[in-house]
C-alpha cells in the first residue's frame, strides 16, 4: 500500500509541475499578445487568445484535483474572474476594438493573470512540499 501511495504522490508532483509550467506559458502568451496588440495586430493574434483560454481551462481542470487539499486559497475565484475577463477580451476582439483590447490587456488581464499565477504557485508549491 505504501508503494502505491508513493507512486500516487509522484504522479501528483508531476501534475503540479505540469500545471506550474503551463501557467508560465499562459503568462508568456499574454505578454506576446500584449506586444501584438500594442503593435496594432488584433485579428492576427486572435488564435493566441483562444489558445490561452484553452490553457486556462486545462489548468483549471487539473488544479481541481488539488483544490480540496490546498487549504485557504483564492484559486477558484481568481480562475473564474480570469475566465470572465478572457471572455470579455474575446468580445472586444469580435467587435474589433483595438484600443479597448490594449487597455484591458495591460490594466486588467495582465495584472489578474499575474495574481492568478502567484496564487496557483503559492498553493501548489506548498502542496508539492507537504
Amino acid at each position: 500500500m505504501q508503494e502505491e501511495k508513493g507512486a500516487h504522490m509522484a504522479d501528483s508532483v508531476e501534475i503540479v509541475n505540469d500545471i506550474l509550467e503551463l501557467t508560465d506559458t499562459v503568462i508568456e502568451a499574454l505578454d506576446h499578445l500584449n506586444k501584438r496588440l500594442l503593435e496594432g495586430h488584433l485579428e492576427e493574434s486572435r488564435y493566441l487568445l483562444e489558445d490561452v483560454k484553452d490553457a486556462i481551462a486545462s489548468i483549471q481542470n487539473a488544479a481541481e484535483l488539488f483544490i480540496p487539499h490546498l487549504g485557504d486559497n483564492q484559486v477558484i475565484s481568481l480562475t473564474e474572474e480570469f475566465n470572465e475577463k478572457m471572455e470579455e477580451m474575446t468580445a472586444t476582439y469580435e467587435m474589433k476594438q483595438l484600443e479597448k483590447a490594449k487597455v484591458d490587456m495591460q490594466w486588467i488581464v495582465m495584472p489578474l493573470a499575474a495574481k492568478w499565477r502567484e496564487e496557483l504557485s503559492r498553493c501548489l508549491v506548498a502542496f508539492r512540499i507537504s
